[in-house]
């Protein structure tokens, strides 16, 4: 959560590098080598699939105060966080709500599955109850 802001900038301008350089490219290389154009996005695609597997954490299934977390467990431990996310999904680690009557405040707690590490999250905003009945 720290570096969404900054991520999702520089995410956004790579996104528009590549696509002008592919944009002012494709025509000069479909006119040089025809055909033979298709092979080297077919080697880009191709490269790519060990980046996606070994660089990017599988999101499916957890919710946004658990990847929150798991980034945040990978920074404090200086790992992967596509690691640290098979860990979670491994041990069945989830993110619990435990309500305060003192102060009516709900904290989030991250639990392994074996029950041995718990995680606090201090910087979790509560959901609004009405956008839950939604």
């Amino acid at each position: 959560m720290r570096i969404r802001t900054q991520a999702a900038g520089l995410a956004t301008c790579s996104n528009w590098i590549f696509n002008y350089a592919v944009v002012q490219l494709a025509p000069i290389m479909i006119n040089r080598i025809a055909w033979k154009t298709y092979f080297v996005f077919f080697c880009f695609n191709i490269a790519f699939i060990p980046c996606i597997y070994f660089l990017f954490p599988e999101t499916n299934g957890h919710k946004l105060e658990t990847l929150d977390a798991i980034f945040n467990e990978a920074y404090e431990k200086n790992e992967n966080p596509v690691f640290t996310e098979k860990r979670w999904r491994k041990s069945g680690a989830q993110v619990s709500e435990e309500s305060s009557a003192e102060d009516g405040q709900s904290e989030s707690k991250v639990t392994a599955g074996s029950g041995q590490d718990t995680f606090r999250i201090d910087d979790v905003d509560d959901v609004d109850d009405e956008s839950e009945k939604r």
